[in-house]
């Protein structure tokens, strides 16, 4: 009974002559697989198949070749049971490749969308290859069976948007960039409304330069003496990547 095996990527690996112990080389292979997933979700989801890989020498580079191999108990499946299912091993090789043909669309997205990161995970695996991938100046898109290189362009360390609100803080620790402080009540995102943070939540908030002066400090330093806490306007700055709050900024000390 033979089982069908339908190559679907060939990755980049190593330059020849490279040198790799196991742990490196498992952990290589872990990883190019790894990315192989986030750009193709539906290989996480495989009803009646399997990644098999190998490695190959080609053009003076050494590639990961990745298959989608049938599995032995879907094909027993579709030989003993009705074909009200169709085709498993098919159906999976189909939503593989229509994933495939949208890669390159997909990844545009992540790079020029305004859209909030925090509600979408596909645009978080996206964004964090891409991040991962930005020293390189390029990344390697598995968008059929050769694939193709990306360039990436600048990007962003934070959202565009931001938001103001108000907190009350207990001021624990005071430098001239940045003041340490325990949360009196839990951080909302004005926004999403999600909880950034649980109440007595230790963090650091950024001193926005006008607050960093001598008259400033005084104030902080007072205010460290106050164990009721304060309410002060901050600026959050939220992660390109991932929509978590990147920056928190102190903006004034009297939030009135």
């Amino acid at each position: 009974m033979s089982l069908r095996k339908v190559q679907i990527a060939r990755m980049a690996f190593a330059a020849p002559g490279t040198e790799f112990d196991d742990a490196a080389w498992n952990g290589r292979k872990g990883s190019l697989i790894n990315q192989l997933k986030v750009q193709i979700p539906a290989l996480r989801q495989l009803k009646s198949s399997f990644i098999q890989t190998t490695t190959e020498l080609s053009n003076h580079q050494l590639l990961l070749v990745a298959y989608l191999e049938e599995s032995p108990q879907t094909q027993l499946r579709n030989l003993s049971n009705s074909q009200a299912d169709g085709d498993l091993y098919q159906q999976d090789l189909e939503r593989v490749r229509a994933q495939q043909a949208t890669l390159h669309e997909r990844f545009q997205h992540a790079i020029k969308s305004l859209e909030h990161p925090a509600g979408s995970l596909e645009l978080q695996d996206l964004r964090n290859l891409l991040w991962q991938s930005r020293k390189d100046g390029r990344i390697q898109l598995h968008s059929g069976l050769q694939g193709e290189w990306m360039r990436i362009p600048n990007l962003q360390t934070t959202l565009s948007q931001s938001v103001r609100t108000k907190i009350v803080i207990k001021v624990l620790r005071i430098y001239l960039h940045e003041v340490g402080v325990a949360l009196c009540n839990e951080l909302i995102c004005p926004v999403s409304l999600r909880r950034l943070f649980d109440v007595h939540r230790k963090i650091s908030l950024t001193r926005h330069p006008k607050l960093r002066h001598f008259e400033s400090s005084v104030q902080l330093a007072k205010m460290m003496h106050d164990s009721s806490g304060q309410e002060v306007q901050i600026e959050i700055e939220y992660s390109w990547v991932d929509g978590s709050p990147h920056r928190l900024t102190l903006l004034a000390t009297d939030a009135q």
